[in-house]
């Protein structure tokens, strides 16, 4: 007789949830997915033209190293705050990013969210519907549609699930696999070059394990209790930075030569969440009439709305047990967390967490939040069906009683607006028709929850579902994007990725506010400035505040003679008189080419930023580089015909690139084994 993990029909069960669960997603997201609506903002501004850098690398058979289009060069490969190095941008680096690539990114992290989140809950309360409609309510929720255009923001909201489930795993069962699989997750948010989002979330996992300390060193031998779990510890740890180490290697090498150090209290948490935004969790709305209220509240980034049953189901009861206390307790610390300044507790972070006080998001991290009150929500949900809990139900009731005459007083106040022609609030009329549709939902699932628990399963599902379902479609055009593709990318990407150099006009230009960074990039132009993020090298800034940076239509590369540059201390000064200028040289991913016929010894200069790295040869012979006033490069050659190369070749990034997709492998390798060895021990008698 065969053993299985799952009966056929628990299997068939899983799979029609989770069917059900991706097809509602891309139902929702439906816009995104057929162009109608495109991403905007920092998509395009930022994402995009570096994901084009990264592809270009990628398709040329390079590693994505340096950027030459931004900040007069810029090292790609150690720029904080892009995920240069995670999976899923080298993956699509692949296929050559394009518009709609980017869409389809998005679609990728909300999906693989869901995903995880249905394993979390799943794990815990073995419900399949549950966890469907918790995958579905955390796709949807306002970090994924009021931050679409940050991509890195999501990542870790994505991941985060998929590692409290495995240290969920991790407690019951204290295997190897597991504290791998833990090692897994903070690698990833380590690639995800945020490092906020890494420390955060190693900080909230350590909350919930000092919380579970009785249970887990229960037993007489604590000592070697202690020892086993430090094993764990240092099997997570090496796992995580094997597989991010190439991100650890070019943080710590970049942080020095970056101009930001620390952020002022009130900047590091400019974007902090004060009492008003959370209005925003019972309706997506009141985003819009907040907005454009006299309090003139801006919510469009700081979008708290979930699926408003998840809200209720969280109201409903009243935590008794020292598990539901402990629950409440971690929501409320948070959405703390979230509110930053105005919060009790975010000074803790941005002194004791490492890099909280350079970056300014407090209110990126209601990812926590989110993951929190949707596994709390559902420990009541599993309650109110699995117990058969008539006291649950009945405050269940309660609370949407009082909620839909909340709703309902909102509607007529705001309808007596409208008829008086108040102006002090502008009233979409969608937004009037929303509400009445939140009144009648509302007064349904009430006035039907029952005894029964498949008619209660149903109606908090199917209500789930539908506020996920309006929460993006009342923000897909305030938050998400927009139906007007980006003026810069009406024509799609054509001759951009092939695997010859190509010869490109050797000048600078400046973009225009129309013909944005990634237009530049698209079509090979040099500029002098370019949005890469909040921080810049050292040296840029330098050249900046002495006006030192090219001008328009200044050369990439041009030749001085020796008797033109002087010496001031061990930095270069050329006279650009009677400079030697090619018309155009020759660009492919980190290499610059030239030829160029000199009467007499020269300096050639490359004007890109100097940084660890770059190397140079004329004629096949590697040569010196110098550094020149503004903080570029240059190298001196001879007379006569000079073949000259300028690469960007960091040997210890390249190394430790490779330590890193070595370690996916072995990875990769491991979980196939463990595939095998789960389908063998199946298949015993």
């Amino acid at each position: 007789m065969k053993r299985s993990f799952f009966s056929m029909k628990e299997k068939s069960t899983i799979f029609y949830s989770v069917s059900l669960m991706i097809f509602i997603l891309l139902a929702t997201y439906f816009s995104i997915i057929a162009g109608k609506i495109w991403l905007k903002w920092d998509v395009y501004s930022a994402a995009f033209p570096l994901s084009v850098a990264i592809s270009d690398a990628l398709m040329n058979g390079q590693l994505p190293l340096w950027e030459p289009f931004s900040y007069r060069g810029v090292p790609l490969s150690h720029l904080i705050g892009v995920s240069v190095w995670s999976p899923v941008t080298i993956i699509l680096g692949f296929f050559g990013f394009t518009q709609y690539l980017m869409q389809i990114q998005y679609i990728i992290l909300i999906l693989l969210a869901a995903v995880f989140m249905y394993m979390s809950i799943f794990q815990s309360f073995r419900n399949p519907w549950i966890s469907m409609v918790a995958g579905v309510a955390y796709a949807t929720c306002g970090q994924f549609v009021s931050n679409a255009e940050h991509l890195t923001f999501l990542f870790p909201m994505v991941i985060f699930p998929l590692l409290h489930f495995s240290y969920k795993k991790w407690v019951i069962e204290q295997k190897y696999k597991w504290s791998i699989l833990i090692g897994i997750c903070f690698g990833l948010l380590i690639l995800n070059n945020y490092p906020p989002f890494l420390f955060m979330s190693a900080v909230f996992i350590l909350v919930e394990y000092l919380f579970q300390i009785k249970i887990l060193f229960k037993g007489t031998n604590k000592f070697r209790l202690f020892l086993q779990h430090f094993r764990h510890f240092l099997v997570a740890i090496a796992v995580a930075c094997l597989s991010g180490f190439v991100s650890i290697v070019t943080t710590f090498e970049i942080i020095t030569q970056i101009t930001r150090g620390e952020l002022s209290w009130e900047l590091a948490t400019a974007s902090s969440l004060n009492h008003w935004y959370w209005l925003g969790a019972f309706s997506p709305m009141l985003v819009q009439v907040l907005h454009s209220s006299i309090l003139d509240i801006d919510l469009s980034m700081n979008n708290v709305y979930i699926a408003l049953p998840i809200v209720l189901l969280v109201l409903s009861k009243i935590p008794k047990r020292k598990n539901e206390i402990f629950m409440i307790v971690i929501i409320i610390i948070a959405a703390f967390t979230a509110m930053g300044k105005y919060g009790p507790i975010y000074k803790v972070y941005y002194e004791l967490v490492p890099s909280i006080d350079s970056f300014k998001f407090p209110t990126g991290f209601r990812y926590i939040f989110f993951y929190y009150v949707t596994l709390y929500a559902s420990y009541i949900l599993h309650e109110l069906i699995i117990e058969k809990d008539q006291i649950l139900v009945k405050q269940l009731k309660r609370v949407i009683k009082w909620t839909t005459i909340s709703v309902a007083f909102l509607l007529g106040f705001l309808i007596l607006l409208y008829i008086f022609k108040i102006s002090t609030v502008n009233i979409p009329r969608y937004s009037v028709m929303e509400l009445i549709g939140t009144v009648a939902v509302l007064l349904i699932i009430g006035n039907m929850l029952s005894s029964d628990k498949r008619k209660n399963l149903f109606l908090v599902c199917s209500a789930i579902i539908i506020f996920s379902f309006v929460g993006v479609l009342r923000n897909s055009e305030y938050t998400i994007g927009t139906p007007e593709r980006p003026e810069s990318y009406k024509h799609e990407i054509k001759a951009k990725y092939n695997n010859d150099p190509d010869s490109i006009q050797n000048k600078f230009t400046e973009p225009t506010p129309v013909n944005i960074i990634g237009h530049k990039i698209l079509t090979q132009e040099f500029q002098i400035g370019g949005y890469v993020g909040s921080f810049e090298l050292n040296k840029f800034r330098e050249a900046s505040d002495t006006a030192k940076l090219p001008n328009v239509g200044d050369p990439v590369i041009f030749a001085v003679n020796e008797g033109s540059v002087v010496k001031n201390d061990n930095i270069l000064v050329a006279n650009r008189e009677g400079t030697i200028i090619p018309e155009s040289i020759k660009y492919s991913p980190n290499k610059f080419e030239v030829e160029l016929v000199l009467d007499q010894p020269s300096y050639v200069i490359l004007e890109q930023t100097i940084f660890k790295g770059w190397i140079a040869s004329v004629n096949n012979k590697q040569i010196p580089i110098h550094e020149f006033d503004g903080g570029v490069m240059g190298i001196k050659v001879n007379q006569g015909v000079n073949k000259i190369v300028f690469e960007f070749k960091p040997i210890l990034t390249i190394i430790s690139a490779w330590v890193t997709f070595t370690t996916w492998i072995m990875l990769a390798f491991y979980g196939v084994l463990l595939l095998i060895k789960r389908q063998n021990r199946k298949t015993l008698v």
